[in-house]
């Protein structure tokens, strides 16, 4: 036998030793697997109070149990929790990371920084920020009502916002870069409790604007869904308009079938001017009133009321985060980085001044298709 086919089948023998089990193995009886965090803040203590949903095998299916813990700093209290579990915690099937609102206006970056070089914290998180309660307790909820493993729960509820259109969403990779990245500040999911038929549970609902890594205000629902549409992440939903048609008022509300949003940078002899065009394919699905919406000048008059009460809505939206936030949560900044990158590189310094000044142009589109079999209002017969 050659030396050469020797050496071959010493490195074929060595490289089934290298996989033959799993390196970091580990029974899980040995730890307590962890499948959502919630961080909250003492401030008269100044210390981090650290909630760990673990799983409970012993109960059949599994059942979510909620241990806290506190720590000068973040890591301090994950090594605390070990003393009050008697396991370590793998945290490699973590879902969701709950922020409360006093740690997100201290700043993200000690979670971010705990989160990046930890190992075994996942990138793919889930990351909300709790309303106007403990996020402690949003994971609590689930033990005391639903009876489940809430931090799944809530990861369903993430990946099903992709069909519902309502909530921004963001993994902990994405927010990440929106922090550190030129032109354009972060922005969060809200959770907070809700009730339902009598039983308590958690609602995402709304959105945490961030300026660098620091929460300085909120969305709305109706503002969540034009911040959407803006990011271009909004393509189904409803328009709640109020038209006046034939000297009446009326609620009619539009059915989107897709919005198709457009943002560009024009270069003008003052500085760049922002280009919002949002063009949205709707049909019918509610009229208040009696109005026939078969009469071709009501017709008309409700694509063009339409079209001119989102465009002040989308507008207005803007005009209030420009001035009252100052961040820019759409980033504009990242497209005048690219269209204009030496105005860009001169007034980088300066652009949360700049972004409140900005001037935006909004342009709208509304074409109404029948999705119906009538459009013939129900009138009673008298």
């Amino acid at each position: 036998m050659s030396s050469l086919k020797k050496l071959m089948i010493i490195l074929l023998i060595c490289s089934l030793q290298l996989v033959s089990g799993c390196w970091n193995y580990r029974e899980v009886n040995d730890v307590n697997i962890v499948t959502g965090l919630a961080i909250d803040y003492d401030s008269k203590a100044k210390q981090y109070i650290l909630s760990s949903e673990i799983i409970d095998f012993s109960v059949e299916g599994g059942h979510g149990e909620v241990i806290s813990i506190r720590g000068k700093t973040l890591f301090d209290a994950i090594r605390n929790m070990i003393s009050k579990s008697g396991k370590k915690l793998y945290f490699g099937h973590a879902k969701v990371f709950i922020i409360s609102e006093e740690v997100a206006e201290k700043g993200l970056v000690p979670i971010m920084d705990l989160i990046y070089r930890d190992a075994e914290l996942r990138s793919d998180m889930w990351l909300l920020v709790s309303d106007e309660t403990a996020a402690s307790d949003l994971l609590n909820v689930a033990i005391t009502e639903l009876e489940t493993v809430n931090s799944f729960h809530l990861e369903k509820n993430m990946k099903s916002q992709k069909y519902l259109s309502k909530t921004y969403t963001i993994l902990q990779w994405r927010l990440v870069q929106d922090i550190y990245a030129e032109g354009i500040s972060p922005a969060i999911p809200l959770v907070r409790l809700s009730k339902r038929d009598g039983k308590l549970g958690t609602e995402v609902k709304g959105t945490a604007v961030f300026r660098g890594d620091k929460m300085v205000g909120v969305l709305d629902e109706n503002e969540t869904k034009l911040f959407l549409i803006l990011k271009k992440l909004n393509q189904l939903g409803l328009w709640i308009i109020e038209p006046k048609i034939m000297e009446e008022q009326y609620k009619v509300t539009l059915e989107m079938f897709n919005c198709d949003t457009n943002i560009s940078v024009v270069p003008t002899d003052i500085g760049p001017k922002i280009l919002v065009d949002i063009q949205s394919h709707t049909g019918i699905a509610e009229v208040g009133g009696t109005v026939d919406i078969l009469e071709e000048n009501a017709f008309k008059q409700l694509e063009k009321q339409s079209e001119m009460q989102i465009k002040q809505d989308t507008e207005d939206f803007i005009k209030r985060v420009q001035t009252e936030y100052k961040s820019d949560i759409f980033g504009f900044g990242k497209l005048i980085k690219k269209r204009m990158p030496k105005y860009w590189k001169e007034h980088k310094g300066d652009w949360n001044e700049l972004f409140s000044s900005l001037p935006v142009e909004v342009t709208v589109d509304i074409i109404i298709r029948s999705s119906s079999l009538t459009y013939k209002p129900i009138k009673i017969s008298r």
